[in-house]
């Protein structure tokens, strides 16, 4: 072997370069070509003289190189805008790996849709080994659904393309008449297979509820002439509504070139990817939301528009019209309108339920507004059987009835408002069941408790009355125990004595009072939320349970 420094191990590898494959001999499971060689780098050492048998295939892999270069990127390929309500830019890039420098010839689009390529002028030159980044003008008006595939086309290369997908919204600068409140539906859809005893499989057959929104308004002079117009035009168009009742207050003012805005998010329907509004008595601003605090919102993009504390913001969704507006005009110059909007986005929300469990089921503990009545019924199975000549037949395959039991909530403050939604959530409509109790007194307690025993005076509950063996028992101050009721037996002081699952111990004194609780679910999809006041004031919402039997849950 030669000492020459030749860059190989030996000069004969120099034939082999370029070839796919070449054999090599091995000695003893390894092939050693010399016997001495140094750490450092230097000259090859003759060394002894090795027999090599068992002749092996070696293969030299592909280089990199063509994987990485000699070739052209677009990052990001595809885009989804989401709902877009203002003028949108976004910025892609664009890669040429070639060793020489390409040309772009030409841009195309399959349907522009309000969708531009903004600040090229073409011919374009890219360098070797450059990047160029390009801004993508979006206008809010055009049609309502945005798919635009954007073709990027270079000299004595290949094309590369951007898919560009979205909706759009138009804005809608309405204000709700407080004085009648605004109507919120939540609406679920659940699946209901009961068998001939009452036992039911429920399967929820939306990820999120539909949510609408009905409210009336007052419009006056140009506002009134304006809006007509924007309904008239655009009835079957998406519009960007203002969640009315999600209302913020600026808490800082906001100068021009300010990315972020400072107020309160909490309880409200902000989410990264969509949009809010900013109003005062001038302007009306609508952006794209990129991040959020509790105490903040950054913007996608700077507002240029000087703005005062305490002007209003609120989180805006993309909604439709359900059905024609209906106006009744009350002069010639006034008018009031009829709205009634369905949100055409995800309606999810991220928060836990704080609640107490039972048996691994939720309990209730909102007890109801007592203003209004609360209505008690019974449903059964009951079949009836008539020839229209003879005795009428009767026949219940599940030998019981189920109560059903209405509830209206009266809620106040904002925190409150958020639990009960994280409750329905929860509950999807029919789905999901939950412990309620009747929140009256049913059962007068006689003795003091010191064991599983409880007496209570005679009020013909047995041993069979399957729907009634939970007790909810309040005690002086707000302590609340659940208890099982094992059996019902009578005693001999002409009362009931219930053997419960478990222990308590407290003094007949110590009793508000003894509720019966039982395992229930809602009795429709759909719960209305009416809004008195924006969500920091008052809500007034009025549900139906229905029970379940709990030994087949």
């Amino acid at each position: 072997m030669s000492t020459k420094h030749t860059g190989y191990v030996i000069n004969d590898l120099k034939k082999l370069r370029g070839q796919r494959s070449f054999d090599l001999q091995q000695y003893q499971g390894m092939a050693r070509l010399s016997f001495v060689v140094e750490d450092n780098t230097g000259p090859v050492t003759r060394g002894i003289p090795l027999q090599l048998f068992n002749v092996r295939k070696g293969y030299i892999t592909q280089s990199f190189l063509n994987i990485i270069y000699n070739k052209l990127y677009i990052n990001p390929s595809t885009i989804d805008v989401g709902y877009v309500s203002n003028q949108r830019t976004i910025e892609v890039s664009i890669f040429n790996g070639y060793f020489s420098s390409k040309i772009l010839t030409d841009i195309t689009y399959s349907d522009k849709q309000g969708i531009t390529v903004s600040n090229v002028a073409l011919p374009l030159l890219f360098s070797r080994l450059s990047l160029k980044v390009l801004s993508i003008d979006i206008d809010s008006h055009g049609t309502d659904s945005i798919n635009c595939t954007i073709s990027f086309h270079f000299l004595n290369a290949e094309t590369v393309t951007l898919v560009v997908s979205g909706n759009r919204s138009l804005p809608l600068p309405l204000s709700p008449n407080w004085s009648h409140g605004i109507t919120e539906t939540l609406e679920w859809k659940t699946n209901v297979h009961q068998s001939q005893t009452g036992a039911e499989q429920r399967v929820a057959m939306r990820l999120t509820p539909r949510r609408t929104f009905e409210f009336q308004t007052l419009i006056h002079k140009h506002e009134r002439r304006q809006i007509e117009n924007i309904l008239f035009q655009n009835y079957l168009s998406s519009f960007s509504l203002p969640i009315y009742s999600d209302i913020a207050l600026l808490d800082r003012e906001i100068k021009p070139g300010d990315k972020t805005i400072y107020l309160s998010t909490i309880g409200r329907d902000y989410h990264v990817g969509g949009n809010l509004t900013v109003m005062d008595d001038s302007n009306t601003i609508v952006s794209n939301i990129e991040s959020i605090t509790n105490s903040s919102i950054t913007l996608s993009e700077p507002i240029y528009t000087a703005v005062l504390k305490g002007a209003k913001v609120f989180p805006i969704k993309s909604a439709k019209l359900t059905e024609p507006p209906k106006i009744i005009r009350r002069t010639d110059e006034l008018a009031t309108a009829e709205l009634r909007f369905l949100f055409v986005e995800k309606n999810d929300i991220n928060v836990n339920v704080e609640l107490p469990m039972y048996n691994n089921f939720y309990v209730l503990e909102q007890e109801p507004d007592w203003s209004d009545d609360i209505h008690v019924s019974y449903e059964s199975m009951r079949r009836e059987i008539d020839n229209q000549t003879g005795i009428v037949y009767y026949s219940d395959s599940a030998s019981r009835v189920f109560i059903t039991q209405s509830h209206e909530f009266l809620i106040n403050g904002r925190n409150k408002q958020l639990e009960l939604r994280a409750l329905f959530y929860a509950l999807r409509g029919r789905q999901k069941p939950i412990f309620v109790p009747s929140f009256s007194n049913d059962c007068k307690l006689v003795d003091d408790a010191t064991s599983e025993i409880l007496d209570i005076e005679q009020n013909n509950m047995t041993e069979t009355d399957l729907g009634g063996q939970f007790l909810r028992i309040l005690l002086s101050g707000n302590r609340i125990l659940y208890r099982e009721i094992v059996n019902v037996k009578s005693n001999n002081k002409g009362g009931l004595r219930l053997l419960l699952n478990k222990k308590v111990v407290f003094m007949r004194q110590e009793v508000i009072k003894i509720s019966i609780m039982r395992l229930c679910r809602l009795n429709d999809d759909k719960v209305v939320w009416e809004h008195l006041t924006d969500a920091d004031g008052t809500a007034k919402i009025n549900v139906t349970f229905r029970e379940v039997r709990y030994e087949l849950e």
